[in-house]
């Protein structure tokens, strides 16, 4: 198969071994059609990545992308025996004057390739899976097979007697003259000529047959003949038999020979109970039953001895530490069916290549992107993780990903290309739904790699794929669509690069729908013994208590009744979900009481985990939050793999069984449903916006808080904050603090279970994994790194205004959703999973050297604003969660304007410093907050630090975003800003310049007022000067357009009306007729169209009722207009009842 040319090969062939580092590979002569290993070689003393030799040995050997994660790199000893396998992440060098060899093989083997029913590649349905192994890769396979035969590796009398081993050995012989025959396309006797039937036996049959006397071997080689001559006369008959037909025929024979030593690697290492390296033991992986393990005796283990461990799906995770010099224990976890296996070693090589096999393995049958340690991962599947692509997944698979959410315009999936190593494919959906394929070319360019969707446009060229992204999520220019959202890969998620076992059943529908169950017992409520009180709810009661039972010893139990009979349907369906779990950490149910209702479960003794950990907060350290933090993973990773949603996860629903710990999963409960207000931190966006059920996917947002609660010592999250400004906090994205005692590497990680998009939230196992670091076991104590803040305080959060109703009536829950905007220019880069936490309103000074540069955001007339990054600790990307983003607005000293005014310098210095002074005073989430100031030697005015708004101001956004923001939405915008300037006018406080270009978005559903006159963009009609300065004319009052200059409160109102009329036309510019007027100055007919009476007209889909309330703002006399309590009072009715959830037609 012809290959691209983006990777370069070095020399392929050196007569003499030289000092260097050779991969070997198993390739045939041109001519001869045998074996012929030509290395690849590479110089002395340079270092290479492990899994850059395997791409390009594949590449080499015709072998794609798509197969590739099945071969690896093993390394010879110096008696040329293939010793340890290596990591896709290690390095590997020859040092001068040495010789290194690796050997390019297949490692990860499946039984029965070549029968009937055999392993496939899971296709788009059953009737569309494909081959294990494409021809290219089968035929390496095939030569690395065949020299293992003929080199004595694979011990063929092992298990097999003399005479059955010489009778299987000359089948493999027979075949091979065949195949030999067949590609030099020459009869076989011919090739009889050439090779005689003990050139293609292994040396022990070879050894065998010299034993024996003249007249046996003539006997052996005339039944050799007669098997050659029988096979020839078939493929005679059969003009379809190929030398590829023979290759399989080859392999499927010599599996048959190798019995059950086929596909097992072995690995000795020590029984980690017995806390040395006393008890040995051996651990064995094949990829078709899992692993196993036995204790031997002397010599090689019976077939009877060895115990299954777990099949690979039901492999939890996997840690792995140095306990001590020279010594290292890997503990592996599993699902269900006992505890964890735990393993000493005392050689880290060993380690590598068992936990590689494993990795490896898992990937092939479980899920392509997992990693259980990340020392080891193949560093192309963490670049992959980063810009959320897939791998080499064929294209019917990406289409079908596409049109599963909706066919939108701009949904996009990263793949990585299926031919050509480092290349990749972009399919997009355009509008109309049509799916198209993009390539986009790696090639290496001044130095560097660089990667291109046009690669003839010298400009369209970009540093990495997430540059990329980024430039065509920008821009569209002459494109019909722009990369929206990214849908990466899902856990689990089954497609070519996944293989189904034989064995292996279809997978279950998902989610997996809630089945009825009958209880384990049904108990009357009098055989019932009631005894301590252990909690009282609004719904339901707990106590403890036991069961009668004659003659025996009453166990302990819960007793868990139902206090209000309206909720008996949710307390039946909690008691369902619960039957229907079994595992260690989950709690059971021990009967069921149907009148009254009453669920009878397991006690655990130690109450909930929330009061226990409030309870024992001096005593618990970090190693126990840890492991409770990691059995409460594993035990959401058990319902997740079940297809169960809990739907009630927090701390006061997870249980403490044993103070070692042990925790277990209580019942779903019925407080998530009932009370979803207080409740709001732990559920998922699409729960409370969107109204979907609960499900496995919104459970991560439930875990990433509750896990926020083990850190915290079971303190409730913002339990000091009124439940109006949590709705706020919520709806904004913002989110919680790090715990002081938190590891950095969870709470970064707790972050993401909080993204906003479901796809987006990670994986318990990544959880897992990051719980199992030795870096966050290791830590005795809370670690000394950089925090986001203290825990969160009334100081610190913005107060909330208390306007969002994210509850609705049920009956109205269709026509109330929030319609979501995307909110990522660029889904490429991996963004925090919610917003940057609000920034604290302080008086900070700044240096230059506190702040760095990233860019520029805009300039104006006397002023620039730039985007800068602040982090104590000296970290430089700007994308790292602990790094804070601010905007710094500077003035720029206007020597053609101040040349002109001399005057006015002094006065712009005065209102600069009077502004400054005001702006540090005020405090509303609807305002922008000033961090602090800089104050740069080369300026004479100090330069603003701002909290810093991503999406930039309201009149960009309006335009940008315009096809999907509706009514409801415009609405809320309008509230917004008018309660910003209640607040100032409250503070007597003139904006002066309200206008949408001075809002500035937070969030799709927040925005806030800023620029208070400091800098005003000059563009031609825009604005008006007069002696007073330099003014915005479409916006103003006409009392502020006249002579007089005369601006009060109602002026800002007058204004806050052409900005509404701003939003609701979606961004246009304001423009009154242009018929009227003649040569006069720019104000005179402005303002003499606003005394004959003329105003903006209404916009487009807009209501009457709300274009009234606007109409009002514009009032020729300024005491006839509203107030901005009483635009908060009308804006609030109007978005919350009048057109809550209205869309446009």
């Amino acid at each position: 198969m012809a290959m691209g040319n983006t990777i370069s090969h070095p020399s392929c062939h050196r007569p003499q071994r030289m000092p260097g580092l050779y991969v070997e590979l198993y390739r045939t002569d041109s001519k001869e059609h045998i074996l012929n290993r030509q290395p690849l070689y590479y110089a002395c003393e340079e270092e290479y990545l492990v899994e850059d030799l395997c791409f390009r040995a594949a590449s080499t050997c015709d072998i794609t992308p798509p197969y590739v994660s099945m071969f690896g790199l093993v390394k010879e000893d110096l008696e040329g025996k293939l010793a340890t396998w290596l990591s896709p992440s290690a390095k590997v060098s020859a040092k001068k004057g040495e010789k290194v060899v690796l050997v390019f093989r297949l490692r990860f083997k499946f039984a029965n390739l070549f029968e009937h029913r055999r392993p496939t590649r899971h296709g788009i349905d059953h009737n569309q899976n494909s081959t294990v192994l494409d021809e290219n890769a089968m035929s390496y396979y095939f030569l690395q097979a065949r020299e293992d035969f003929l080199s004595g590796r694979i011990k063929i009398l092992r298990n097999n007697n003399k005479e059955k081993a010489i009778e299987q050995s000359l089948g493999l012989a027979v075949l091979d003259m065949l195949r030999i025959s067949l590609e030099q396309n020459v009869p076989v006797d011919q090739i009889k000529k050439q090779y005689g039937y003990k050139d293609l036996l292994p040396p022990e049959v070879k050894d065998l047959l010299t034993r024996y006397n003249p007249f046996n071997r003539n006997r052996i080689k005339s039944k050799f003949n007669g098997f050659l001559q029988e096979w020839a006369e078939k493929e005679v008959e059969n003009a379809n038999r190929t030398a590829l037909f023979m290759k399989e025929k080859y392999l499927k024979h010599l599996e048959q020979v190798e019995g059950r030593d086929y596909g097992w690697e072995t690995f000795e290492g020590y029984d980690g109970r017995s806390k040395g390296t006393s008890v040995k033991e051996l651990i064995r992986v094949s990829g078709d039953t899992g692993i196993s393990w036995c204790n031997p005796p002397e010599g090689d283990p019976l077939p009877g001895m060895w115990q299954n461990f777990c099949d690979f799906q039901n492999l939890n995770d996997v840690s792995v530490q140095e306990i001590k010099g020279n010594l290292w224990e890997v503990i592996l976890n599993r699902l269900q069916g006992g505890g964890p296996k735990v393993l000493h070693f005392k050689d880290s090589d060993v380690v590598v290549s068992l936990l590689t096999l494993i990795d490896g393995y898992h990937r092939l049958l479980v899920d392509s992107y997992h990693y259980f340690w990340k020392d080891i991962a193949p560093p192309s599947l963490l670049i992959l993780a980063e810009i959320k692509a897939h791998g080499s997944i064929m294209r019917p698979f990406a289409e079908q990903k596409i049109e599963k959410h909706g066919s939108k315009p701009g949904t996009y999936v990263l793949r990585a290309h299926t031919e050509i190593y480092g290349n990749f494919f972009l399919n997009v959906c355009f509008p109309g739904g049509e799916i198209k394929n993009f390539q986009v070319v790696c090639q290496q360019r001044e130095g560097r790699l660089q990667y291109s969707m046009e690669p003839n446009k010298p400009d369209e060229w970009f540093d990495g794929m997430k540059e990329l992204v980024s430039n065509y999520g920008r821009n569209t220019v002459g494109l019909p669509f722009r990369f929206d959202r990214c849908l990466p890969p899902k856990r689990d998620e089954k497609t070519n690069l996944t293989i189904r076992r034989v064995e292996d059943a279809p997978p279950p529908p998902s989610p997996r729908p809630l089945q009825p169950a009958m209880p384990r017992q049904l108990i009357q409520e009098n055989n019932l013994i009631q005894e301590d009180n252990l909690y009282s709810g609004k719904f339901t009661t707990v106590h403890k208590g036991r069961i009668k039972q004659d003659g025996m010893s009453q166990p302990v139990v819960a007793i868990k009744r139902l206090k209000d009979e309206n909720w008996f349907k949710v307390f039946h369906q909690s008691a369902s979900k619960l039957q229907q779990w079994d595992d260690k950490h989950i709690i059971r149910m021990k009967g069921l009481c149907v009148d009254p209702p009453i669920m009878v479960l397991e006690y655990a003794r130690f109450g909930a985990l929330g009061d226990y950990l409030r309870t024992h907060k001096v005593s618990v350290e970090l190693p126990w939050l840890l492991t409770a933090a990691h059995q409460l993973a594993s035990v959401m990773l058990y319902l997740e793999s079940k297809g169960f949603g809990h739907g009630g996860l927090c701390a006061q629903n997870v249980l403490v069984a044993n103070e070692t710990p042990f925790i277990k999963l209580g019942d779903p409960g019925i407080g998530f449903s009932a009370e979803k207000k207080k409740r709001l931190l732990w559920l998922a966006p699409e729960v409370v916006f969107e109204h979907k059920d609960t499900s496995p996917s919104s459970d991560k947002f439930s875990y990433g808080t509750t896990l926020w609660e083990i850190f915290n010592y079971g303190a409730e999250p913002l339990s000091v904050l009124a439940p109006e400004t949590v709705q706020q906090l919520y709806t904004e994205g913002s989110m919680l603090k790090c715990p002081d005692n938190c590891p950095e590497s969870v709470y970064w990680k707790m972050r993401w279970f909080w993204q906003k998009d479901p796809l987006q939230r990670p994986e318990y196992r990544a959880m897992l994994r990051t719980l199992n670091h030795p870096d966050v076991t290791d830590q005795s104590g809370p670690p000394a790194v950089e925090r986001l803040g203290p825990a969160p305080t009334d100081d610190t959060w913005p107060i909330f205004n208390g306007n969002i109703d994210l509850f609705p009536d049920d009956d109205d829950r269709d026509d109330r959703r929030i319609h979501q905007i995307p909110q990522q220019d660029n889904p490429f880069v991996l963004p925090p999973p919610v917003p940057m936490d609000p920034p604290v309103h302080t008086d900070q000074k700044f240096s230059p050297a506190d702040l760095k540069f990233q860019k520029e955001l805009g300039s104006g007339y006397f002023g620039r604003v730039d985007l800068y990054s602040y982090d104590p600790y000296g970290r430089e990307c700007k994308d790292d969660p602990l790094v804070k983003l601010f905007a710094v607005k500077s003035v720029k000293r206007n020597a053609v304007y101040f040349d002109k005014n001399p005057a006015k310098l002094d006065e712009y210095r005065k209102d600069f410093l009077d502004e400054l002074k005001l702006l540090k005073t005020l405090s509303h989430p609807n305002i922008i907050q000033v961090i602090g100031t800089m104050q740069d030697s080369d300026n004479e005015f100090p330069a603003l630090v701002l909290e810093y708004m991503e999406y930039g101001s309201l009149e960009i956004f309006l335009r940008k975003w315009k096809a999907n923001i509706q009514l409801d939405r415009q609405l809320r915008y309008a509230l917004q800003v008018a309660q910003g300037m209640e607040y100032l006018h409250g503070k007597h406080v003139l904006h002066r310049d309200l206008a949408a270009r001075n809002i500035l978005v937070a969030h799709a559903d927040i925005v806030k007022i800023s620029d208070f006159g400091l800098s005003r963009e000059l563009t031609e009609g825009t604005y008006y000067s007069s002696q007073k300065g330099i003014f915005p004319i479409n916006w103003y009052a006409p009392e502020a357009l006249d002579k007089v200059n005369k601006y009060q409160k109602a002026s800002d109102v007058w204004s806050y009306g052409v900005t509404v009329w701003e939003i609701l036309s979606l961004g246009k510019k304001p423009e009154y007729s242009k018929n009227v007027g003649g040569d006069n100055e720019i104000e005179e007919p402005v303002y003499d169209k606003l005394q004959r009476g003329e105003r903006l007209v209404k916009p487009e889909q807009c209501p009457d009722e709300v274009y009234a309330v606007v109409n009002t703002c514009w009032k020729w006399v300024p005491q006839d207009r509203p107030s901005f309590s009483l635009l908060v009072a009308q804006f609030d009715e109007l978005s919350k009842v009048k057109y809550a959830g209205v869309l446009y037609d």
